[in-house]
Order: structure tokens, then C-alpha cells, then sequence
């Protein structure tokens, strides 16, 4: 795990729209090593790693909305100040949600995401 933030000191925005009721959100580099070995040997000619984020988001929304209806989002921005990372092509690979009494529920979601820009 790279990073934790409380969400009074973050924003969230899915789709270049803000999220509201952010609790917390935590970020995660996985790296695959994948190689192209010789013919007849098991001698790696070409290593390639490919990365995948993962962006965990934990957030209040109302009983009634429960998860979410989609489960791919074009991109996740976080912004911290004046620092912002954006991540792309995200698939939501878990979700899960914790009723509480009244109107609202805490909803964990797990995303995928392909690429990652920081600025």
C-alpha cells in the first residue's frame, strides 16, 4: 500500500465529477513480469512488466443507492492539495457495503486501472 488519506484532506472526482462522502482512499501499484523465452530453453530473451493500479475508495452514499449501477469508470482523479494523480480506464473489481442505521451506508469499492498521471 503506497498511500492512506483521510477524506477531509482529499477530493475525489469519477468522470471529472466530484464524489461526495469520501471516508478514505488508498492507492496500490501491482507489477507483472512477464518474458519471451527461447525457443527449446527456458532463457527469458524479452522481459515486460505490465502495471495495474489499484484504487480503493471508501465513501457514505444513501441506503437506497446501495453499489453502484456501472462498473467501469473512464477515470478516478484524486487531488490532495496541489497535487493530483489520475487514473484511467478503471474497473470496479469489488464492492462491498456496510449497512449502518438511517439514511446512509458505507460503500468500499476496489477499482482497476490501467494507466496512472501525476502532476
Amino acid at each position: 500500500m503506497r498511500e492512506f488519506l483521510k477524506g477531509e484532506d482529499i477530493t475525489v472526482l469519477k468522470n471529472g465529477n466530484i464524489l461526495g462522502g469520501i471516508i478514505s482512499v488508498e492507492t496500490q501499484k501491482n507489477s507483472s513480469v512477464y518474458g519471451v523465452k527461447q525457443y527449446l530453453s527456458d532463457e527469458v530473451k524479452c522481459p515486460h512488466t505490465k502495471d495495474e493500479y489499484i484504487v480503493t475508495i471508501e465513501m457514505n452514499v444513501p441506503s437506497s443507492d446501495g453499489f453502484l449501477k456501472e462498473s467501469y469508470m473512464q477515470s478516478i482523479e484524486l487531488k490532495n492539495g496541489d497535487k493530483s494523480e489520475l487514473y484511467r480506464n478503471c474497473t470496479v473489481k469489488s464492492a462491498w457495503s456496510r449497512h449502518k442505521s438511517g439514511d446512509f451506508s458505507v460503500l468500499k469499492m476496489v477499482l482497476g486501472c490501467e494507466k496512472r498521471e501525476v502532476s
